[in-house]
């Protein structure tokens, strides 16, 4: 079975470097996937770039 988790981004006060971290961790813990929302009713990181850093910050995990 594969498991994949989701990036905070959606959370208030979050960083951008707290997303990159957890991408990392998420990679270290042996999730096969890691996703990003983009949300209308609230702000959140625009997906792609936040995607794009997880990807430089990463070597395995899918996105």
């Amino acid at each position: 079975m594969e498991i994949g988790v989701g990036l905070p981004g959606h959370v208030t006060g979050v960083e951008e470097r707290t997303l990159v971290t957890w991408a990392r961790r998420a990679e270290e813990r042996g999730f096969a996937s890691l996703t990003a929302s983009d949300r209308l009713a609230w702000s959140t990181p625009e997906p792609l770039i936040t995607l794009a850093a997880a990807a430089g910050a990463t070597e395995r995990i899918r996105l």
